[in-house]
């Protein structure tokens, strides 16, 4: 462990009943390499990959601009009701950052699943 590093242990039993929900980020990377984060997982039974949840909020997104385009221009340009702007610029940047390294490790993993499988 290096200066800062922060070790986090439980007994099986908790890490079963209580299982981290792991995000990378894919926008201020150090050295190429996503910074690892543990989040808050959703309430409920609900378990969504990074992946998944970045596709839904693209499919959110999309949705909003295709049927909702006037509001859409409007938000863009600064027009009354803004101030959701800056979250919603922020979700476009992480999709067009993250998502296509996401399916790319996806793909990267299958490949190399299917490779094992056959040695």
């Amino acid at each position: 462990m290096q200066a800062g590093d922060v070790q986090i242990s439980c007994d099986y039993d908790t890490f079963k009943s209580h299982t981290a929900l792991f995000t990378h980020t894919y926008l201020k990377k150090m050295i190429r390499i996503p910074g690892l984060f543990i989040s808050e997982p959703f309430e409920g039974e609900l378990e969504l990959s990074q992946i998944a949840m970045t596709y839904m909020l693209s499919y959110f997104l999309g949705m909003l601009t295709r049927y909702f385009p006037g509001p859409w221009v409007a938000l863009a340009s600064g027009a009354k009701g803004d101030e959701v702007w800056p979250a919603i610029n922020a979700a476009q940047k992480y999709i067009e950052a993250s998502f296509p390294e996401l399916v790319l490790e996806l793909i990267l993993d299958r490949i190399a699943e299917r490779d094992r499988a056959k040695t």
